[in-house]
């Protein structure tokens, strides 16, 4: 599965719902300093902007969540008018 979507019509995978968070759950521990002190974080693919959401929770300061799909950054912006994510198109590369 490329996209994980809150919003999607197609069926909901369990499975494919925990791989992509647990690839947010290894960058937690990097979203804080050693100080304690919250980051700023670059999520690259961020898709419909959940897991961008996750790195606030996980301690960044602010996250900036990049993805190539103007439909998804849409979406995000939408979910998510988090002050603390902002969310852009661009592509990755």
């Amino acid at each position: 599965m490329e996209r994980l979507s809150l919003t999607s019509r197609a069926g909901y995978n369990p499975t494919e719902a925990a791989i992509h968070m647990a690839r947010y759950q290894i960058a937690a521990p990097f979203c804080r300093a050693a100080s304690g002190k919250g980051l700023r974080v670059l999520d690259v693919a961020c898709g419909e902007g959940y897991g961008s959401l996750a790195l606030t929770e996980f301690g960044a300061a602010a996250v900036e969540g990049v993805d190539v799909s103007s439909h998804a950054i849409a979406t995000a912006r939408r979910l998510f008018p988090s002050y603390a994510v902002r969310f852009h198109v661009h592509d990755g590369e």
